[in-house]
């Protein structure tokens, strides 16, 4: 019985290890496999909203395809040939395409949710991580603040809030910054310049008091020699 436990135990932790590296993105050809595989869940959630309703069938397929492919790639991880590599190679290629479809949709109906003034598909485009909202981080803004009333801020335009407040407390202690800088150095300023006024009125009044004496000097040696 206690072989019989530790055999059962053997293989369930394997199932774990299998399944485990199953969930994980293939190692080969990764730098366009991530794309794919990481953007799948991102797509599925298009079928939500209503503008991409007639894609339904082409995402389900698509996910299915996806599911194909991640296999392959992680099979090829313990039975490695140059046919099956160039067959997961070609299947990847594929699915790129059919990736960048979706990026691209979304990108121009993110565009015409602007134009229609679609406050509600705006919202769920710019969330659903299959546009680059740094790129339209100046659009996505100007177009919350003109409709705050429509639109929760939420999500991203949470996180670009939060950014842009951040910023503008920087920026603000930098300012501050710069001016307490400014204040010390007028302050500098001032006190060389008061300094120097004194020294220059200290001068003033040291050559005032010369040319007063020479004139009295002069006064008294003028009346010492009329009265001889």
């Amino acid at each position: 019985m206690k072989k019989i436990g530790d055999v059962m135990k053997k293989i369930f932790f394997i199932s774990i290890l299998i399944t485990s590296l199953l969930a994980q993105n293939p190692k080969i050809y990764a730098a366009l496999g991530d794309t794919i595989y990481n953007n799948i869940n991102k797509i599925a959630k298009l079928q939500e909203i209503p503008s991409f309703s007639q894609y339904t069938t082409k995402i389900k397929q698509y996910i299915l395809d996806v599911k194909k492919t991640k296999q392959l790639g992680n099979s090829i991880m313990y039975e490695d040939t140059n046919n099956e590599k160039a067959e997961y190679l070609k299947q990847l290629r594929k699915l790129s395409i059919i990736n960048d479809f979706f990026i691209r949709n979304v990108t121009i109906t993110f565009e015409l949710a602007i134009k229609s003034e679609d406050s509600k598909l705006f919202y769920k485009l710019i969330n659903s991580g299959l546009l680059d909202t740094d790129y339209y981080k100046k659009e996505i803004i100007d177009y919350y603040l003109a409709h705050n009333d429509e639109i929760k801020s939420s999500g991203i335009i949470q996180n670009f809030l939060e950014e842009d407040a951040k910023l503008i407390k920087e920026r603000d202690k930098r300012i501050k910054r710069t001016l307490h800088k400014k204040e010390i150095q007028e302050a500098k300023i001032k006190r060389i310049r008061e300094k120097d006024l004194k020294e220059h009125e200290a001068i003033k009044k040291l050559l005032e008091e010369d040319v007063a004496r020479k004139k009295a000097d002069i006064i008294k040696e003028q009346k010492r020699e009329l009265g001889n």
